[in-house]
């Protein structure tokens, strides 16, 4: 029998007043907590009705009020205890660093070796002491209450307060190899104070500058996303992505919480029996089915809105309205809301400088926002990392985190497999013959695929094998300060990172493809997010990336009336090259690419929008000159012109887009 608290019956006696499922009562047994309050409405919005939900929220509210009115609590000097163990900690740290700073004068190591060691030293110290302040904090403490229950401030705050200040950085980001010993409780000394007004400087700038940044994220995010609307409940699309154990622990995340609210692309086989059917939507039940069996479970295959074969707009391929836990309606925004989503978020991540004040974070704010900004505009990082360009085991490794490592990576007796579609796809190569790297082997509906390996070349059923004739030898050279991971024997496969760092996106793309450049904007844009304490859901990015990854450009124009290098819409020219292929005729072939959420603004289909967007003078002559038509079809438009936008209440039923229609406005693309 669960034993309920003391101080908790007033409580529970005047929830059970209410409906309240003994359910969500058990689960107030506990300290009441922000997340505690958070989970009791979430499982209450699955036990009750609309109509039943207001009156509860409306008695958690009155309630929460009385007690607040009845005692409040405040905070006092005597409330911010010291940890014990903390002057050891330093002293042994500072020992640590007069022994290093002795190798240094007499050569044992370089500056940057010295320095490095330094920092690191004052970082593992100051991660230990928060630790310990941490795990003596008493709960019960006014300044406990605070920080555990979620209203106010956060242990990094209570670090400074009564721990040690740490590191600081300066402007340009360099950190300062002098701590701060002190807590604001014991008081800074005049250089630690003087050391960290740089930092407080540069978040006080931080806070005014960069708002602007995130603000104007906001706006091309909306911009690039505006017309993303759910068209239709089913495209039909065979795509989907693969969610497994290992790509959600790069994203700190579960499995479970990862396809919550989505749909299953294939069937969830265990022993070779149907758990959960192909098309089904995972819900509250869906994931229950899961939990009970995730110790059989390897991976599970999901619709994504980067697959959807809609031509215009979204289908239930996005998944779940997290407003309601329902499956999205006709009409929904998906793409404001998504970049809403990012944007908001942003702006949050700028606010928190003020907070960290110059203290040095795991991710720097200045090194956070732009991150995102890059990786959604799609450009090339000042420092990219190498990424190597075949399978094959690593030779060498020589060199230093200073100077940069020179990587010898070579392959020996390597095959190439590629899945090959003998009904759809064209091969354009003989069974026998010898490829280069580079040349293209087949074409699936017009896209092009890439030989990675010279060999000779063989076909068998479906599958596509390269045998190389002799061995690769590739050096690699990494950019100095990256760290490095590889060792000698280790295998490397095509498309991986040699160091730690942000890759060239269109390098990737080049040796890999337009899947694992999905995935890694993906990872990379929730690292950041996650890693300043805000949790973002991937369908936001996906909204995003499927703007960003749209279009295609021409290789070749086939029986098509495009020309190379025109940029054309995926969708648009895949219903396009299977419209020739049924004629008999020669289909287009194109190669995927990426673009900036800038540049594919400009390039969309309306040009009202494209010139409410930036560059109004050009986007209005080239629409002119070339006299392109503005159907009218996404909400930008339409609130220009005044009237109803297409989405929500205004959305048209009978427009509903089919995954076979070729638009009539792919003439004017």
């Amino acid at each position: 029998m669960v034993k309920i608290p003391k101080s908790l019956k007033p409580l529970l006696v005047e929830l059970s007043s209410t409906a309240v499922s003994p359910k969500v009562i058990i689960s107030l047994i506990k300290p009441l907590i922000k997340k505690t309050f958070e989970q009791v409405l979430n499982d209450s919005y699955h036990i009750y009705t609309d109509e039943e939900m207001p009156l509860i929220l409306d008695k958690i509210k009155d309630l929460t009020f009385k007690y607040s009115t009845q005692s409040g609590i405040t905070m006092s000097f005597s409330d911010l205890q010291s940890p014990e163990g903390k002057s050891d900690l330093l002293e042994e740290t500072k020992e640590k660093v007069s022994k290093i700073q002795e190798l240094y004068e007499i050569g044992m190591m370089t500056p940057k070796e010295r320095y490095r060691q330094i920092v690191n030293a004052w970082r593992h110290t100051s991660d230990n002491i928060s630790t310990i302040t941490q795990d003596q904090l008493d709960p019960f403490n006014n300044v406990g209450l605070m920080i555990k229950s979620g209203a106010r401030g956060n242990t990094s705050q209570l670090n400074q307060m009564v721990g040690i200040r740490g590191l600081s950085v300066t402007a340009s980001g360099q950190i300062i190899e002098l701590p701060a010993t002190h807590g604001y409780k014991d008081g800074l000394t005049g250089l630690e104070y003087f050391i960290g007004m740089k930092g407080q400087r540069k978040a006080q700038a931080d806070l005014s500058l960069k708002t602007a940044d995130a603000g104007y994220l906001t706006r091309r995010l909306v911009d690039v996303a505006q017309n993303l609307i759910i068209m239709n409940e089913d495209c039909g699309t065979k795509g989907y992505i693969t969610i497994n154990e290992n790509n959600s622990e790069v994203m700190n995340k579960s499995l479970l919480e990862r396809v919550y609210g989505r749909y299953l692309a294939k069937d969830l086989k265990i022993d070779n029996k149907i758990v959960l059917k192909a098309g089904e939507f995972i819900d509250k039940k869906g994931l229950q089915t899961l939990e009970e069996n995730i110790n059989h479970i390897q991976e599970v295959h999901v619709r994504s809105s980067m697959k959807c074969d809609l031509p215009r707009g979204l289908s239930k391929c996005y998944g779940m309205d997290f407003s309601n836990h329902k499956p999205v309606k006709l009409g929904l925004p998906v793409g404001i809301i998504g970049a809403q989503s990012l944007g908001e978020n942003g702006t949050q991540l700028t606010m928190d400088s003020k907070r960290s004040g110059g203290v040095l974070t795991k991710t720097d704010i200045t090194a956070g926002l732009p991150r995102v900004e890059e990786l959604f505009e799609a450009r090339n990082p000042k420092l990219t990392v190498p990424i190597a360009k075949f399978d094959g085991i690593v030779e060498k490794v020589e060199g230093s985190l200073d100077t940069g490592f020179d990587v010898v990576v070579s392959s020996k007796s390597k095959t190439l497999s590629l899945d090959y579609d003998p009904k759809n796809d064209k091969l354009l190569v003989e069974d026998g013959s010898s490829v280069k790297n580079e040349d293209v082997i087949a074409h699936p509906s017009g896209e092009l695929i890439k030989s990675n390996l010279a060999g000779t070349l063989s076909v068998k059923g479906n599958q596509i094998t390269i045998t190389q004739d002799s061995m690769i030898i590739e050096e690699y050279q990494t950019p100095s300060g990256m760290s490095m991971k590889l060792q000698v024997g280790d295998k490397v496969v095509s498309g991986q990172p040699i160091c730690e760092g942000p890759l060239n996106l269109q390098e990737l793309l080049e040796i890999t493809d337009i899947n694992t450049i999905q995935e890694y904007i993906i990872n990379e844009v929730n690292n950041v997010y996650e890693s300043n304490g805000i949790t973002v859901n991937e369908k936001h990015i996906e909204v995003i990336i499927k703007q960003m990854c749209g279009r295609v450009v021409i290789a070749e124009s086939g029986d098509s009336e495009y020309t190379p290098g025109d940029m054309v819409r995926f969708s648009i020219i895949s219903k396009l090259n299977e419209k020739l292929i049924l004629e008999g005729k020669e289909p287009a072939k194109f190669k995927r690419n990426v673009t900036g959420i800038s540049r594919s603004s400009l390039s969309t289909d309306s040009f009202l929008s494209a010139a409410s967007f930036q560059e109004t003078s050009r986007v209005l002559v080239e629409a002119v000159i070339s006299g392109r038509k503005d159907h009218l079809l996404g909400l930008k438009e339409n609130v220009i012109l005044g009237q109803l936008i297409p989405a929500g209440t205004g959305f048209d039923k009978t427009k509903v887009i089919n995954s076979g229609d070729i638009e009539e406005e792919f003439d004017d693309e």
